[in-house]
């Protein structure tokens, strides 16, 4: 396995339409362009798409990777099956350390740079199940209506990423 192969690589939008269908929600839960209030995401409304989904809380306290850290508020039962993450519930990424860490920070930093939902390819790293590929849609989320403190990622089996490897 490469360096590369341990990394999301960005893609413009997402293929699957579970992950289409969740973007344009979460840009109709935009105001004027802001980062949508948390309360607006209802997983009821989206709930075949719960046991793919994780929610992440972003907080501000610093550790070697960044000066902030993420914590894992819920993993859904095929995320937690396909990440090996069926023992991280609340646990913040700097404490699973390398090289997973620097893996879901990076994703974080273009995510709060972006200011707006992002969209990545990947395969799970050291599980098992590196075969097995991947879209991941991020959306942030804020409580304050300045600061993006939450991160909600969903993710879609994705024929198009195992074809661009073989």
């Amino acid at each position: 396995m490469t360096e590369q192969d341990n990394r999301w690589i960005e893609i413009a939008e997402p293929r699957d339409p579970r992950l289409v269908r969740l973007r344009g929600n979460w840009q109709l839960w935009q105001s004027d362009g802001a980062i949508p209030p948390t309360h607006r995401f209802d997983p009821q409304h989206d709930s075949e798409l719960l046991p793919w989904t994780m929610l992440v809380d972003i907080e501000a306290r610093p550790n070697p990777y960044r000066a902030f850290d993420l914590t894992s508020r819920f993993i859904g039962s095929s995320v937690a099956h396909y990440f090996g993450a069926e023992d991280r519930q609340r646990v913040s990424v700097s404490e699973i350390g390398d090289p997973f860490a620097e893996r879901w920070f990076e994703v974080a930093d273009r995510v709060v740079a972006a200011r707006s939902c992002c969209c990545f390819q990947g395969a799970p790293y050291d599980t098992g199940y590196a075969f097995t590929h991947f879209e991941m849609l991020i959306l942030p989320f804020t409580t304050d209506e300045v600061t993006i403190d939450s991160l909600l990622a969903a993710f879609a089996m994705s024929m198009v990423g195992r074809a661009a490897r073989q």
